[in-house]
């Protein structure tokens, strides 16, 4: 989970689309998601709120 948060960063181009509200069928993962998706998620999540980061 470290190493993929590493490597997209918070600049991964899915990521922001997804962080700008624009959802699609895009997907962060290549094939099928890894089964820490959901956890990466939240993390993320928690993070931009620790850092008042709403919109």
């Amino acid at each position: 989970m470290a190493r993929a948060a590493l490597q997209q960063g918070w600049d991964y181009p899915p990521l922001q689309q997804i962080l700008q509200g624009n959802i699609t069928s895009t997907s962060l993962w290549e094939g099928f998601p890894p089964d820490y998706a959901e956890d990466l998620a939240l993390i993320r999540l928690q993070i931009l709120e620790r850092q008042q980061r709403y919109e």
